[in-house]
């Protein structure tokens, strides 16, 4: 018949329809599984920021119940000049945005009691911490760890904090002064991976020679 498909033609035509349909399915297929990827990668994201928002408001709560209840020695301006180690000696918080292997919390320094945010927010070497307290204006902050950008470890920063920063880091922002032995003590004091025990680095102020809370010690 005049027109009509050789069976050979036929059947070339109906093989490239059913590779062509094959390829769509798999484009389809590949775009359903990014978006749950992405959906998923954003789920846990939110729960981690839930996570360290909780931690962080623990830590905020301690603070202004024992400063309002006199449960511990106040500064001038009502806030505790430290936080102790003891406070938490079961289950201190945690914060979820570091590596475990960070000091707990730093002391603002001398230079520093103005300032409601520190100079450094994210913990770029092991030897910074995962919170910063400044005993000036009853600030606590959780820092960010690394993130696969500047851009969106300040956008973690600010969400967990309820800040707008532009920076990560303070123009002159000065080098944590801490030491090798600090460092060992952290490591140290990371028996439960889920519950490591609090190292305080308090930084120099007007001069007086830095110290270091001890930790408390974990039942065997």
């Amino acid at each position: 018949m005049l027109g009509a498909l050789s069976p050979g033609k036929a059947l070339g035509k109906s093989m490239r329809r059913l590779i062509m349909y094959a390829l769509f399915l798999l484009a389809l297929a590949g775009t359903v599984g990014a978006f749950s990827w992405h959906q998923r990668a954003r789920s846990d994201e939110l729960a981690e920021i839930n996570r360290a928002r909780a931690s962080l408001q623990r830590l905020e709560r301690e603070l202004k119940v024992r400063a309002a209840t006199g449960q511990c020695k106040v500064n001038g301006r009502g806030w505790p000049d430290t936080v102790e180690p003891e406070w938490f000696t079961v289950d201190p918080p945690i914060n979820p945005l570091v590596p475990i292997d960070r000091p707990w919390l730093e002391i603002a320094g001398a230079g520093e009691e103005a300032l409601m945010d520190p100079p450094l927010r994210q913990t770029v070497t092991s030897e910074v911490a995962s919170y910063w307290y400044n005993p000036a204006t009853g600030v606590v902050r959780a820092r960010v760890g690394p993130r696969i950008s500047d851009r969106s470890a300040l956008r973690l920063y600010n969400q967990v904090n309820g800040t707008s920063l532009k920076n990560l880091i303070e123009a002159g922002a000065p080098k944590p002064q801490t030491t090798h032995t600090d460092l060992e003590a952290a490591r140290a004091a990371t028996i439960d991976p889920n519950k490591p025990r609090p190292l305080i680095i308090v930084r120099p102020r007007s001069g007086a020679p830095e110290s270091q809370a001890q930790a408390p010690q974990t039942p065997e």
